[in-house]
């Protein structure tokens, strides 16, 4: 919803990053995704071998990374294929 310009949310004021959109659903931003991203390459490449009790923090990264790079990349995905048209089911 849009009044005088502004976007605002379900409950009147006006939407602020982060809160959910129209339709319900949250996406991540760009910041989070790149922050992830960092995260997981400074625990994957910048640590020594030696891992603390057991947890692999090399593992981690690789996660991290790959979250990052999912958050980045399924939201516009999701948006190109929301907004192409569905084929014909039958002749024409």
């Amino acid at each position: 919803m849009r009044i005088n310009g502004s976007p605002m949310n379900s409950v009147g004021g006006p939407a602020q990053p982060g809160q959910p959109q129209p339709d319900g659903r949250r996406a991540m931003s760009t910041r989070t995704g790149i922050i992830l991203i960092t995260a997981g390459a400074v625990l994957r490449f910048a640590l020594a071998a030696g891992s603390p009790h057991g947890l692999n923090l090399h593992i981690v990264g690789v996660i991290l990374i790959l979250a990052g790079l999912l958050g980045l990349l399924l939201p516009p995905l999701a948006r190109l294929a929301e907004a192409r048209p569905a084929a014909p089911l039958g002749p024409p």
